[in-house]
């Protein structure tokens, strides 16, 4: 069977296939697709395999075949090169899988900072909730922002005072 199936730019997922296939889905063995490129990326092309996912409670759950580490999954990235993979192969992490564990998201409010983030570029950006959860976010950042230098004003005065005292 060969169909071609245009989903999200720069992703393929399950549930596109499905959609596009049908009750075919369950029984098909592949399915040839064209997947559109993020922004300033070629589009990416191939046959994908289809298999069943290990686990997962009752009933069969269909997946797609990493064409690089053969493992079946439910999303499929495309790699920039024409070429497809999935999350672990291409090395793709989110932002607060990169960097919960450094000092700027812990002590800094990298994770308001990444929320904020969310919320102005999501596809509700522009609606009243969001545009308020946005804006109390921001407050809360900047609340963090001057806590943290009242907190520092006393060294930076001792600090002040001692250079004054070697001149």
């Amino acid at each position: 069977m060969a169909f071609e199936v245009v989903p999200r730019p720069g992703q393929l997922r399950t549930r596109d296939v499905r959609v596009v296939l049908g009750p075919r889905f369950t029984s098909a063995e592949h399915v040839d697709v064209l997947v559109l490129g993020r922004p300033g990326e070629q589009p990416s092309t191939g046959r994908i395999l289809l298999a069943d996912l290990p686990g997962g409670g009752r009933g069969v759950h269909r997946g797609l075949v990493c064409p690089r580490c053969r493992a079946p999954k439910q999303l499929l990235l495309t790699d920039g090169g024409g070429g497809l993979g999935c999350t672990p192969c291409l090395r793709r992490r989110t932002r607060r899988q990169a960097e919960r564990s450094l000092a700027d998201w812990n002590k800094y409010d990298g994770e308001a900072e990444d929320e904020l983030f969310r919320c102005l570029s999501g596809p509700r950006a522009n609606c009243p909730g969001t545009l308020g959860r946005a804006r109390d976010i921001a407050d809360e950042i900047v609340e963090g922002d001057r806590d943290r230098i009242a907190a520092l004003a006393p060294d930076v005065h001792a600090a002040l005072t001692v250079a004054m005292m070697e001149t």
